[in-house]
């Protein structure tokens, strides 16, 4: 795997179009309850091990533009958050049929000192954030 030793030595370009664009991508769901229904084959794991692999690259693809670009206005980002509902999550993206979440404290007062929602007060606990998006991973196993 290459390792960047920072976010300008790559293409944003180039990640987004290094992963083929197939239709059953978008629908990761549908095609893991297809494979699942047929009978035990070889040609069905040999089918659900190439839909794993193609799920974790395309996620590792797309997870690493979001983290890269954390720091810029979303109207800057390639992949822009995505109105989903909820504050409790963090940021959410969903980018070729995977929902993204980044968890971080979010504000929760129009204020302008602002409240965070895991700290309750102006400055946002993301240790906090962090560590509930754990357990709903925890709890959704």
């Amino acid at each position: 795997m290459t390792t960047y030793s920072s976010p300008t030595c790559f293409s944003l370009a180039s990640l987004l179009t290094s992963v083929p664009l197939q239709a059953e991508n978008l629908y990761w769901n549908n095609k893991f309850q297809t494979l699942l229904a047929q009978r035990d084959s070889a040609k069905k794991f040999t089918e659900l091990t190439r839909l794993a692999k193609d799920f974790v690259r395309v996620a590792e693809t797309y997870g690493r533009i979001i983290i890269t670009e954390n720091f810029l206005p979303p109207e800057k980002m390639t992949i822009r958050p995505a109105e989903v509902g909820g504050t409790a999550g963090g940021r959410k993206y969903i980018y070729r049929g995977i929902l993204f979440k980044f968890a971080i404290d979010q504000k929760v007062s129009a204020d302008p000192k602002g409240r965070y929602l895991y700290s309750g007060t102006g400055v946002p606990n993301h240790e906090g954030a962090i560590k509930a998006a754990h357990n709903e991973m925890k709890g959704n196993s």
